[in-house]
């Protein structure tokens, strides 16, 4: 088994993998010391979990400029690797994202902070910023992000959605209301860390995901096999909140009833890279190995997705050419390994090629949202956001994917994109800027 490494999150603040490179950004800013919080990271002077650095103004700073409040905290949310813990045996894996998607914390002034004179005083749309929205789609409501959450999730069934956010400062999860009216929440839902590992040195995820009535997120720690725990919290019933030991678990998707998680292992499976599924719906939650990667791979945790129509979207980083992968599974390629718990060969999914670097991947409609780039160099170059509609057919189902259509289009670096979701059929992109950081719904008429 190859021991991962992904870079951290906010949101799925990825860290994408690129290559052998262990450090990551979002993209290039117009300033000098940073471009987001990760670059704070890593030196002794700035390892206190309770008051970590932070980017603002392109500058790292303290997030507590006064010391750490007593209720600060002492877990980490980044780090300056989660999934994997501090150490690499190996390549990286994907990092997100959301998948996803760490920025510790709980603002990010973004590159534009020129005072008006320099590049990035060109106009900023009130949604997009410099983000630049193509044919085909639109950008319909948006909504001001809390300080200081690095991940969402929205449940459904709409035209209303609830929507619930994971805090990178407390590792607390919050309602944070209905779409679009989002508002901070002093009244937290629950920890994602498990109670004895509260107060240690811990690598949040950075991803939320639900499946209609269940919410999941999780955590890992350096170590063998770098354990870790995923939180299961029904929103119904906020007292039966469990934690299922998930080591090295790095991005997670949801189908009803059903959780998959791209990691290391689930209860008391025997740790291998792969898919695991988790379903609830039993006492205790029934878990499983769900889909295996090729040998020939050499493959680490990759991207999860679940589009619309049930096709489930499996990354893994592929280890012979250091880059991030993803295969399109049917229902019926997936769902036998659900019910008979014998897990399927991702081998057998059909590959998508989307002709440039895969760096983060999020459900739209019926099909996925992938952000799109050069990892060739350092820091990679973001180019856009494209989707490909993977429509199903014939008996059994085969998935056949559609051309990759650009969505959004980086024209400059002063508009940061944070992270991608989905929002029923519709894409939530969160961007930030020197307008602050909001999320904004991506529909395709």
């Amino acid at each position: 088994m190859k021991n991962t490494m992904r870079l951290g999150t906010k949101w799925t603040r990825w860290l994408p993998v690129l290559g052998t490179l262990a450090l990551a950004s979002l993209s290039t800013g117009c300033g000098e010391e940073c471009i987001n919080s990760f670059d704070c990271q890593g030196t002794p002077e700035r390892s206190d979990p309770r008051n970590p650095y932070v980017c603002q103004e392109e500058k790292c700073v303290p997030l507590y400029p006064g010391g750490a409040p007593p209720d600060a905290g002492s877990g980490n949310d980044a780090g300056p690797d989660t999934d994997a813990g501090p150490t690499d045996a190996g390549p990286t894996d994907a990092g997100p994202t959301d998948a996803g998607p760490t920025d510790a914390g709980p603002t990010d002034a973004g590159p534009d902070t020129d005072g008006g004179t320099g590049p990035c005083s060109v106009a900023h749309d009130p949604k997009l910023g410099t983000l630049q929205l193509q044919t085909g789609f639109a950008a319909t409501e948006s909504a001001g992000l809390p300080a200081g959450i690095i991940a969402v999730t929205a449940v459904g069934p709409g035209p209303l959605y609830t929507v619930y956010g994971l805090s990178g400062a407390d590792q607390n999860v919050y309602s944070l209301g209905t779409w679009p009216s989002i508002q901070a929440n002093s009244q937290s839902l629950f920890s994602v860390i498990e109670p004895s590992d509260r107060g240690g040195t811990f690598f949040l995820g950075g991803y939320l995901v639900n499946d209609g009535s269940r919410l999941l997120s999780g955590y890992t720690k350096s170590g063998a096999n770098f354990p870790g725990y995923v939180s299961l919290y029904p929103t119904a019933a906020p007292s039966s909140l469990q934690y299922l030991s998930a080591p090295g678990n790095y991005t997670a998707a949801a189908l009803p009833n059903a959780f998959l998680i791209n990691g290391l292992g689930l209860g008391n499976a025997t740790p291998e890279v792969g898919i695991y599924a988790l379903q609830p719906q039993t006492d205790p939650p029934t878990t499983s190995l769900l889909a295996t990667f090729d040998p020939a791979w050499e493959a680490s945790s990759g991207y999860t997705a679940v589009t619309e129509n049930g096709v489930a979207v499996l990354g893994y980083f592929d280890g012979t050419v250091f880059t991030n992968r993803l295969r399109a599974a049917a229902p019926s390629l997936y769902q036998p390994a659900l019910t008979n718990g014998v897990p399927f060969n991702l081998a057998d999914a059909t590959e998508l090629t989307p002709g440039s670097s895969i760096l983060n991947v999020a459900a739209f409609g019926d099909g996925v949202a992938l952000l799109l780039g050069d990892d060739s160099g350092w820091p990679p170059v973001y180019t856009d956001v494209s989707r490909i509609a993977l429509p199903l057919s014939g008996t059994p189902q085969t998935v056949t994917p559609g051309a990759t259509t650009p969505v959004l289009k980086f024209v400059d670096s002063c508009t940061q994109l944070q992270s991608l979701t989905h929002l029923g059929g519709d894409l939530l992109v969160g961007v930030s800027d020197k307008n602050g950081e909001r999320l904004v719904r991506i529909h395709q008429p």
